[in-house]
């Protein structure tokens, strides 16, 4: 009996290129990195570089999914799901985001062109990416949204997949704010944010007493 094949992938290579991918796309979009620079920094050949990926499409998709790994892998979702109320916990979540932000400053580059600028990308690859935020949105819902709704009288008329939805758009102008504020003061703390976490929970205010049951 034949032994199985052994990977030819070496872990430290794939570190190197994965770190060196998610630099690079961060800095320079998808449209505008060469495969060659991030080879060269990854000190390994083009050759191997589309052994391991195939394609650039394939890389770009690869160190999206490998930022979204460590961003989730990092965060408390206790910060959202302990929370009393919707308000309470987009002010939480905000700051709690921010931080994660800072921290992870490529990650979160890479992630917000991916999203912002997807119309530019292939077609096929514009596709992919949108599975894999579906399939992340999803898992947010599950985690963190639907935890804090179950513990609210939510008016019976509106479908609790709708009120999700609502939540999550507002998240995302929310996230969009804090993004396009950090862009601008990139040496910023979180103190300085306090406009945005302001905004946010006047956000949140207001959805909130727009579907909770007594709010009339």
């Amino acid at each position: 009996m034949a032994a199985p094949r052994r990977s030819s992938k070496d872990p430290e290579k794939i570190k190197r290129i994965m770190e060196s991918a998610l630099r690079i796309f961060a800095r320079s979009g998808y449209r505008e990195t060469k495969t060659d620079e991030i080879a060269q920094a990854a000190n390994v050949s083009k050759g191997t570089l589309f052994h391991y990926y195939k394609n650039k499409a394939n890389l770009y998709l690869e160190t999206l999914r490998s930022s979204i790994s460590r961003v989730s892998q990092a965060a408390d979702y206790s910060v959202w799901t302990d929370s009393k109320d919707l308000v309470e916990m987009v002010v939480r979540a905000t700051k709690y985001k921010i931080q994660l932000q800072l921290k992870y400053p490529e990650d979160f580059r890479l992630l917000l062109n991916a999203y912002a600028l997807s119309s530019s990308l292939p077609a096929k690859l514009r596709t992919e990416i949108a599975q894999l935020y579906a399939k992340n949105t999803k898992v947010a819902l599950d985690q963190v949204i639907e935890p804090v709704l179950k513990k609210l009288p939510v008016r019976a008329d509106l479908p609790l997949p709708v009120v999700e939805k609502a939540i999550t758009a507002l998240e995302e102008v929310i996230t969009q704010e804090a993004r396009d504020f950090i862009k601008e003061h990139p040496t910023a703390q979180i103190a300085d944010l306090e406009p945005v976490i302001t905004h946010a929970r006047m956000y949140m205010e207001i959805l909130q007493r727009g579907f909770m049951a007594d709010s009339h």
